[in-house]
């Protein structure tokens, strides 16, 4: 990415719930696990709005809402991000940016 250049920084795709997995780091951080179609592992910090920052009887609809995706065997729809650039204080050119899970989408 070049700084300053527009480009997409935002992308989403469907999982199968049965590989979907929110777990918490500390007490109001998570993280979201999940596989693609072939099996490769991701695992990538949440920024939703309905889990960063949250604990974890706040995020219980959001857990729940998982669970019940796995029971009904359906996709859940993931937004992956890229955070805003950054240089680590100088060190790193080209500027890097973080992935992030930023949303998680249930049908229906």
């Amino acid at each position: 990415m070049i700084d300053g250049v527009q480009c997409r920084s935002l992308g989403s795709g469907l999982a199968a719930s049965a590989f979907v997995r929110l777990y918490p780091v500390a007490l109001t951080k998570w993280r979201l696990r999940f596989a693609d179609a072939v099996g490769q592992i991701y695992d990538f910090p949440v920024t939703d709005s309905g889990v960063a920052g949250q604990d974890a009887p706040t995020v219980g609809p959001v857990a729940a809402s998982i669970a019940a995706a796995k029971a009904d065997k359906a996709q859940i729809l993931l937004r992956i991000g890229l955070a805003r650039a950054f240089d680590g204080d100088g060190k790193f050119s080209p500027k890097r940016c973080y992935v992030q899970a930023n949303g998680i989408v249930f049908q229906g």
